[in-house]
């Protein structure tokens, strides 16, 4: 399943009517992506220190699509040079095996994640660079987790996972629980008298009781 993809575009530091108005339409268009979050930052070369631009840049962590009137690898450049990196979209991160841990640590920026420049012209149609960007998303799956990240399920013992029963209630607490007069099922059943009915039996019994 297609996850989601972060799609930047960097306005022409002084764009004519054209430009500018590919860049409304490419806004209005990506907004209503499914799957995709669309951000608006200045030129590449005004993205400052401090700037809002910058931080907005630098707070994407996933995959990201750029989009520039630059050249690619010119605005690869700058965006290096601002701490925004990423490896090229079809290659894969390589094994930090034999790399040393400070070596390790200054590469996993660079690679942890994809990042694609597009560069902008005012003559290619606006749904070509939607398809474009649709197609990079599909190319993107659900975010993998390592297995050091995530909690170990253990089997809980045999002897745990056993249904415990509960503990029988004995007959005369459970009698005298209930108000109820208790005759042990020992005791064998009493015999009627002959001539006596079992009506007038239990009613010489209620009698005893001196209820």
């Amino acid at each position: 399943m297609p996850g989601r993809i972060s799609v930047v575009l960097s306005q022409a530091p002084a764009a004519g009517a054209d430009a500018r108005q590919l860049e409304e339409d490419l806004i209005a268009e990506l907004m209503f992506q499914r799957g995709v979050d669309v951000s608006v930052v200045p030129h590449l070369t005004q993205l400052n220190d401090g700037t809002t631009g910058l931080l907005c840049l630098q707070g994407i962590k996933g995959d990201l699509v750029v989009l520039t009137w630059l050249e690619p690898e010119h605005a690869r450049r700058l965006l290096d040079q601002r701490g925004i990196r990423g490896r090229p979209w079809q290659a894969q991160p390589p094994q930090d095996v034999g790399l040393s841990r400070t070596a390790a640590i200054a590469a996993a920026p660079r690679f942890d994640r994809r990042l694609h420049v597009l560069q902008l012209d005012a003559s290619t149609p606006t749904a070509q660079t939607v398809q474009e960007i649709q197609r990079l998303r599909e190319d993107t799956g659900p975010p993998l987790f390592p297995l050091g990240g995530l909690p170990v399920l253990t089997a809980l013992p045999q002897e745990a996972n056993r249904s415990v029963a509960p503990t029988a209630m004995s007959a005369a607490a459970a009698a005298e629980a209930a108000g109820a007069r208790f005759e042990s099922a020992a005791d064998p059943p009493t015999a009627l008298p002959a001539g006596t009915d079992e009506l007038d039996h239990l009613l010489n019994q209620l009698d005893a009781l001196d209820l």
